[in-house]
Formats: C-alpha cells, sequence, structure tokens
C-alpha cells in the first residue's frame, strides 16, 4: 500500500471460491516493506499427452542422462535481485552449473547431468538460492514440491501438491538413458544482429536408431529458434538462429532444447538376461551332477559286488566251522582215550620190559594225538576268526553300499530339483521376454543449457584521450572502434554538445569497413562555452541488416582564447 486509503481485500480458497462461513479464520498482516524471496524446487515431469496433466514423478537419473529440476520464485515486496541457484550434496558421477535467475525473472531451471559410470545412489540434495538484499549477501534453501494428486486434467480436477524440507535424488546404476544431448558448456557472447550456429553433440546408445527434432523451451520469443531435427544416423547437428529482432532482450539468456521421440523400448532386458545367465549356471551344475550321478551308480555297483564276494567268503568261512569243531572234538577223544590207556599201562603190572615198551609206545601214541588235537584247534581258531573277519568285511561293505545307495538317491533328487529350476527359468525367461517386449514409447529427451550474453552491439567505443581546445581553435575527437563477434561493416559517428553548450561544432563522419578508429573534427567558435563538457557520441551501425546503436560520454575540454595584446 503505496499510501493512506480505504481498501477493500478479497479472499478466495484454492478452488477460487468464496464461503460465508464464520468457522473459517483468517489472518491479515500489514508491515513494513522487506524485500526477500522464497524458492521451490519441484522434479520435471516427464512425457505427458497434454498440458492438461499433472503426472507424478520423482528425480531419478539414469546413467548418461540429463535431468531438469525446475525452479520458482517467490519474489517478495518488489525485490528485483539477481538470484544464484545451485545444488550442493550431489553424488559422485553428478554434476550440476548454477544458475542465474536475473532481474525479476521467477521461473529456471537447474540441469543434473550423470556420467555414464555413476554409481548407484540415493539421498538428498540441497538446493540453494543466493542474493544481495540491501547490501547483505543472503541464501534461501528451497523447499521441494511434489504432487498429491496427480490429474488428467487440471480444469475438471484440479492437481493436489505439497512442500518438503528436503529435495531427494536417487541414481541407477541398471539403466543408460537412450540418449544424451549436450551443448557447449562455455556461455556464448554475442549481440543483437549476430547470426551464428550452435553445435550439438547427441550420445546414442543401445538401440536407440530414430530421428531427434529438438525444439528450443525457454528462449525469449523475439528470437526463439526454429526446431532442428538430427537424423538417426548422425551424432551432432548445428542450432541456428539469429538476434534480428530489435526488441531481443540484452543480457543472460538462458534455454534447453527438448525432444520428444518414439523408440521401441525394452524395459527390463536384464531381467531376462540375469535368468539366462542363471539357467547356464544351473546347466553347468546339473553336468557335474550328471558326472556324479555316473560315480555314485558306479561306487553301487562297486559295493554291490563287494557285498556278493563277502557274503560268499562267509558262507565259506561258515562251511569250515563244523568239520573243524568236529576234528577237534576227535582229536580231544583219540587224546583221552590215549591218556586213559597209558594212566592203565603204567598201572599195568606186567614184566618190566614189556611194560617200558608198551608205555613207550603208548605214551607216542598220546603226543602224537595231542598234536593233532593242537593242530585240530588251531584250524578251528582260525576258521572262527576267518568267519569274524568275513563278517566285518560284510558289514563293512554293507555300509559302503549303504551310503552309495543314498548318495545315488541323492544327486538323483538333485537332479530333478535342477531339472524343476531350469523348467521354472525357462518359464521365467518367457514371462520376462513377453513382458519386457519391445514397446513403442514416447519420452522426453532435454539438453544441457544454451547460455546466452546478449549484448546491444557488436561495437565498443571509448575515447583514449579528452581534446582540450582553445576558443576559435579547430581539433579532432579521436573515437576508437572495437568490433565484436565478426562485425566489420562501416560505423557512422556523430557526438551532441550537452543542453547549454554553444559554440563547438563536432561533424559526423564514417568510420570506414574494418577500420578500428574515427576523427570526428572539432570546430570551436570563438565565443564557444568555456569549460569541461561531456559531448555525447553515438555510433549507428548495420550487422546483418539490423540497425543498431552504441554510444558513450566523451569528455571535452574549451579553454578560453588569450586575451589579445593591445597595439601600440
Amino acid at each position: 500500500m503505496k499510501e493512506d486509503g480505504d481498501y477493500v481485500i478479497m479472499i478466495r480458497d484454492q478452488f477460487g471460491a468464496t464461503q460465508d462461513d464464520f468457522g473459517n479464520l483468517y489472518r491479515l498482516i500489514i508491515r513494513r516493506e522487506a524485500p526477500d524471496f522464497r524458492l521451490v524446487a519441484s522434479p520435471q515431469p516427464g512425457f505427458t499427452a497434454n498440458a492438461a496433466q499433472a503426472v507424478q514423478s520423482s528425480t531419478t537419473l539414469r546413467r548418461g542422462d540429463i535431468t531438469l529440476v525446475n525452479l520458482t520464485v517467490e519474489r517478495r515486496d518488489g525485490f528485483k535481485g539477481d538470484i544464484s541457484v545451485s545444488a550442493t550434496g550431489l553424488p559422485a558421477g553428478v554434476s550440476c552449473r548454477p544458475v542465474l535467475l536475473a532481474g525479476a525473472a521467477t521461473k529456471a531451471s537447474l540441469f543434473l547431468v550423470t556420467a555414464e559410470d555413476a554409481p548407484a545412489w540415493s539421498g538428498e540434495i540441497t538446493i540453494v538460492g543466493s542474493a544481495e538484499i540491501n547490501g547483505q549477501k543472503v541464501e534461501r534453501q528451497a523447499r521441494a514440491a511434489s504432487l498429491v494428486w496427480a490429474t488428467g486434467n487440471r480444469a475438471l480436477d484440479p492437481a493436489v501438491s505439497r512442500v518438503a524440507r528436503t529435495f531427494t535424488v536417487s541414481v541407477s546404476d541398471r539403466e543408460s538413458a537412450p540418449a544424451q544431448v549436450s551443448m557447449p558448456e562455455a556461455v556464448v557472447e554475442t549481440c543483437k544482429g549476430a547470426k551464428f550456429e550452435v553445435p550439438i553433440k547427441v550420445a546414442r546408445r543401445g538401440e536407440f536408431k530414430v530421428d531427434l527434432v529438438l525444439k528450443p523451451i525457454g528462449a525469449p520469443k523475439e528470437f526463439k529458434p526454429a526446431d532442428v531435427t538430427i537424423k538417426a544416423a548422425d551424432a551432432a547437428g548445428k542450432l541456428v538462429f539469429s538476434l534480428a529482432n530489435a526488441k531481443t532482450p540484452l543480457g543472460a539468456q538462458t534455454f534447453y532444447l527438448r525432444a520428444t521421440p518414439k523408440f521401441k523400448y525394452s524395459r527390463n532386458p536384464e531381467a531376462a538376461k540375469a535368468v539366462a545367465a542363471e539357467k547356464e549356471l544351473l546347466a553347468k551344475r546339473k553336468a557335474a551332477i550328471a558326472e556324479e550321478t555316473k560315480q555314485a551308480t558306479a561306487a553301487k555297483a562297486k559295493s554291490s559286488a563287494d557285498v556278493q564276494a563277502a557274503q560268499k567268503q562267509v558262507n565259506a568261512a561258515a562251511a569250515q566251522l563244523p568239520p573243524t569243531a568236529a576234528a577237534v572234538k576227535a582229536a580231544e577223544a583219540t587224546a583221552a582215550g590215549l591218556a586213559k590207556k597209558l594212566a592203565a599201562l603204567e598201572k599195568a603190572e606186567t614184566p618190566p620190559e614189556e611194560k617200558a615198551k608198551a608205555v613207550a609206545a603208548a605214551r607216542q601214541a598220546l603226543e602224537k594225538a595231542q598234536a593233532a588235537q593242537k593242530d585240530a584247534q588251531a584250524k578251528a581258531t582260525a576258521a572262527t576268526k576267518a568267519k569274524t573277519d568275513a563278517d566285518a568285511a560284510l558289514a563293512k561293505n554293507k555300509t559302503a553300499l549303504t551310503a552309495a545307495e543314498q548318495k545315488e538317491k541323492s544327486v538323483q533328487a538333485l537332479t530333478k530339483q535342477v531339472d524343476a529350476r531350469i523348467k521354472a527359468a525357462d518359464a521365467k525367461i518367457a514371462a520376462l521376454n513377453k513382458a519386457n517386449a519391445a514397446k513403442d514409447v514416447t519420452f522426453a529427451v532435454v539438453s544441457t543449457p544454451v547460455r546466452l550474453n546478449i549484448h546491444a552491439t557488436p561495437v565498443r567505443l571509448s575515447v583514449a584521450a579528452a581534446p582540450q581546445l582553445k576558443q576559435g581553435a579547430a581539433g579532432e575527437l579521436v573515437v576508437k572502434v572495437e568490433r565484436l563477434f565478426g562485425f566489420t561493416g562501416p560505423v557512422t559517428l556523430q557526438a551532441a554538445a550537452p543542453s547549454g553548450v554553444k559554440g563547438v561544432a563536432v561533424s559526423k563522419i564514417t568510420v570506414a569497413e574494418g577500420q578500428t578508429e574515427g576523427k570526428l573534427p572539432v570546430a570551436v567558435a570563438a565565443d564557444a562555452s568555456v569549460g569541461e563538457h561531456k559531448f555525447s557520441v553515438k555510433g549507428t551501425l548495420k550487422f546483418n541488416n539490423v540497425a543498431l546503436e552504441s554510444s558513450l560520454e566523451a569528455p571535452l575540454a574549451v579553454q578560453a582564447a588569450a586575451a589579445e595584446t593591445p597595439k601600440k
């Protein structure tokens, strides 16, 4: 409010309506002006069918991608200063150049550029705007805007949004952008009337082989360039335009190129490749299991043969037990009988010679019988041991056979499992191939920014030294002409005296093509105004047939003429 008076205040809700409801509370604040600004950052929506749509989006970056973050500035209480906006806390592989909102600008974009080898990441970044207000540097952190309720038609179903304190970014290392359009990083210095070209580089990836029709976005209407088509086989192009409009805005100007191509896109081809790789590993595992099965079957057959051979040994050893036992029993009976006979002979009352002979023969027979008994006992012991060893060998071979049978069953079960997994992998691959079949998809490709600094003219005028002329004298005003941006044409120079200065005439001249200096003749009348004067020098020219004008203030001093000496 610039002056005292009566004012009417109208209040509407977010739907543009009013309600006669005393339950609604409103707050009116009246305060002194306090120039300031607030900054809101929002993700750039992807492709939409029409401008009436509002779609939810997030700042997700692919490798080799360029993603916009839209900036909106709320300038308060007439603040019109320049605001520099930058992003900090960026992850490795992501870069973002600061952007300048000059003067009263309220819209701009940050460009997040990811390298082709950017690692995966997710986190918060900080977007800060800095400006000078009342001689003091101030910084304001941007709030993040997000869409809570999307809509297909803003007019019929208004979108609902909100702001958050943090701005979240994620980087995916699983996919690369199909194309990346890059413009020169350096600011293009130019001027009104200039015609120039800006090179365009296109990096294509995968199967992206379609034409790119690039449309300039954000360029002032006074010089908006024409669309540029980069053919499918080309990796470069040129943005050609001129600044022929006399109303072309000066200073920093930023815009970018945007294309919405349609091409065959597979949403997640890596998924089918991953399953195919898993299937390949399973096939190798199956081959290894087949070898294990072969070995297990061979081991089972050998163990079975070993069991049969051991059983035969057990049977043979068992067959030896009864005869050896009978032989022991017979030898024991024979030895017992002979022992009794020997005892009887020893007790018998027979002639000594006859008795001695009979006893010796009986003792010899007994010793032989005892030796036979011992031999029979040894054979019986050996047969028993052979039976025990054969039983142990049979048990061992049976254990080995059981283990071999279990191993065979195990590898057979494992084979079934692998076969089932291979079958499942085949089904999954088929499903993934079907789900990820290439489809015609329209998506947005944006370039890095085109940054211009537009000057008023292609010449810069200057005066090396101020002329010092006396009344009634003549001289020259030397004007230097610095030619810029390839301008070589003639420049017409003329100077006008400041108001109230009389008697100083500066002739109009033309600086020839390619010349860098002009000498304007100056004639000072005898009654010219004395003093330090600021003459307005104007240079007019045509640059690519566009009439332009450059000016400066040139100092020119007029000194009083020396008084004449009276004649005697």
